[in-house]
């Protein structure tokens, strides 16, 4: 009885760990496959971490026990290791000083949420984070800033306007602001920014194109900027959100908690997904010709909406670098809220850059986790 014990326990690991193995190759097909089509895959990748962990444990489980089987997962981590090198930054000691060095520039990526002001709007008398979060972005001596869901009040009886402040305040002369969206009185505008303290000599921009119902009528923009008599071009854009609204994230809570509910309640939350990797998939193939030919050193900013193993973050890096995985430690999130591993928010600076150093604070200011890092310039 307890050998048969125990070849029921070792068959039933090992049929895990093929079954395991099996779905982390699937989930770093993510990176190779286009998610319009392939989107059941996609949606494994989001999982990746899940399965690259359970592909680790049973590499430490069979080592335990001195057992060949060790090698399936160590073989499958080795082929994975382009997607794991996105998702983990081995950097161990990095540190952060916040005293620039020469021929450098600071750059921030953030998207601000509105500045939280719709938080005010909607509940009378709360006050937004605002304040807090231009402090924020004063205390940490940026130079470049790109914004996305960049707020701009029409009506400042309502709200306060946030250009000049930004301008004259925070001390950013230079900007470009491409507004993407008018609510239907006028009373504010929203798209995205780029605020500058070095010249901005040159503007572009390029709509993507869509009913505003989907909210996918935003902008791909940039800019070039004169540091000192060097010009590089800095992008930035928000690429589609699955446009999750408090239905959706119930059924997350639901699933996560694994209740009886949940499965059905999943066809919702596919169809979203399914209709932003087909939109996100339209935007990676406008931008992506534009970012691989600029004249000038580039820096890829935005908040892609895709974790760093996929098919859609892979095509936006090409062999531009990122600045988490060059400069930081461990696992990361820009996204405050779903799971600790939604790291959606980049900074992809141009490979003729030096990525000095890297962070993103935890701050319970926006939804999304401000991004920084500091570049020195090419020679």
């Amino acid at each position: 009885m307890q050998h048969l014990f125990r070849t029921f326990t070792k068959r039933f690991f090992i049929i895990s760990n093929i079954v395991v193995a099996a779905l982390f190759l699937l989930a770093c097909c993510t990176a190779f496959l286009n998610p319009d089509t392939f989107w059941f895959i996609s949606l494994l990748g989001v999982t990746f971490v899940a399965w690259l962990i359970m592909n680790v444990g049973f590499v430490v489980f069979w080592l335990l026990f001195k057992s060949k089987w060790a090698i399936l997962s160590f073989v499958v981590l080795l082929v994975g290791w382009p997607q794991i090198n996105a998702c983990f930054a081995f950097h161990p000691f990095a540190k952060f000083d916040k005293k620039k060095k020469p021929n450098s520039i600071r750059v921030m990526q953030w998207n601000v949420a509105r500045w939280d002001e719709m938080n005010k709007y909607w509940a009378p008398g709360k006050v937004s984070k605002r304040k807090k979060m231009f402090e924020y972005i004063a205390s940490n001596d940026i130079d470049i800033l790109c914004v996305e869901e960049f707020f701009e009040s029409n009506n400042t009886k309502e709200f306060a306007k946030n250009i000049p402040y930004i301008t004259d305040t925070l001390h950013f002369p230079y900007h470009y602001f491409a507004m993407d969206h008018r609510r239907w009185d006028s009373l504010y505008e929203t798209g995205v920014c780029i605020f500058s303290k070095y010249p901005i000599v040159d503007t572009f921009r390029k709509r993507y194109g869509g009913p505003d119902s989907l909210k996918n009528n935003e902008s791909f923009i940039w800019t070039d900027i004169d540091v000192e008599g060097k010009r590089i071009r800095v992008f930035a854009t928000h690429m589609q959100s699955m446009l999750f609204g408090g239905k959706e994230y119930r059924q997350i809570k639901q699933l996560r908690q694994s209740t009886d509910s949940a499965v059905v309640n999943t066809k919702g939350i596919i169809k979203k997904f399914r209709r932003a990797y087909a939109l996100r998939m339209h935007q990676v193939n406008i931008i992506k010709p534009v970012l691989d030919n600029s004249p000038y050193p580039e820096i890829m900013c935005g908040d892609f909406n895709e974790v760093p193993n996929s098919y859609i973050y892979f095509q936006m890096k090409g062999n531009r670098q990122d600045a988490f995985s060059k400069k930081a430690f461990g696992i990361s999130r820009t996204l405050s809220f779903i799971s600790p591993t939604l790291r959606i928010d980049y900074i992809l600076p141009n490979k003729q850059f030096k990525v000095l150093q890297y962070k993103s604070d935890k701050v319970a200011l926006s939804d999304h986790y401000p991004v920084i890092a500091d570049l020195q310039l090419p020679e």
